[in-house]
């Protein structure tokens, strides 16, 4: 038996619209009998390793903020594209998402990629 979630609960909402849409056959969950449309919330929370009851109550808008971590793990399980994710960090935690570019390491010397130069004929970088 599922408990509704909260009317106010906008994350668990979309966590579940997701969810639902989801096909198992592509996530080569055993196609037993299912009274479920798309994946169960157990299914998802092995995908994203975290426990079903932790996901239940992500779901059900009980319990703390989820960290970066766990949505971009939960993001993962459910299969969303970058739009989704960001709206998904929206929802859990009023920012976009956290960049996944990382600078340049200074220790090493640059690389033709990172060189604000690159590309550049006769310019010569310092070092």
């Amino acid at each position: 038996m599922t408990t509704p979630s909260r009317p106010d609960n906008a994350l668990g909402t979309f966590l579940r619209d997701r969810r639902t849409k989801l096909d198992p056959a592509k996530f080569d969950v055993p196609m037993s009998r299912r009274r479920t449309e798309g994946l169960r919330r157990e299914e998802v929370a092995q995908r994203a390793d975290i426990s079903s009851t932790y996901y239940t109550w992500i779901e059900q808008g009980r319990g703390a903020t989820p960290s970066a971590d766990v949505l971009e793990r939960l993001a993962r399980a459910l299969a969303l594209t970058a739009p989704e994710r960001d709206h998904l960090f929206v929802l859990a935690q009023n920012r976009p998402r956290p960049s996944t570019r990382r600078p340049c390491p200074r220790s090493r010397p640059r690389s033709s990629a990172c060189s604000p130069h690159s590309g550049l004929s006769g310019v010569r970088t310092h070092r």
